[in-house]
């Protein structure tokens, strides 16, 4: 079965790993279960931890094995 992982970032100044980041990070994940009616995994990470585009954004990233 295939996974999607969704990277986010926390505001600046919260940690990923606060009871306040991983309670949001499970409404999400909640939240898209609801409207999208998939299941995901959310990794959390810190302020600047989601790379930034250069140019043409690259937003999915197939990790499947071909």
């Amino acid at each position: 079965m295939d996974c999607l992982t969704v990277a986010v970032e926390t505001r600046p100044g919260l940690s990923p790993d606060s009871i306040e980041a991983r309670a949001a990070a499970e409404l999400l994940r909640h939240e898209i279960k609801v409207y999208i009616g998939s299941s995901v995994e959310i990794d959390l990470k810190p302020e600047g931890g989601v790379e930034r585009s250069q140019g043409k954004a690259k937003r999915v990233v197939d990790k499947r094995p071909r």
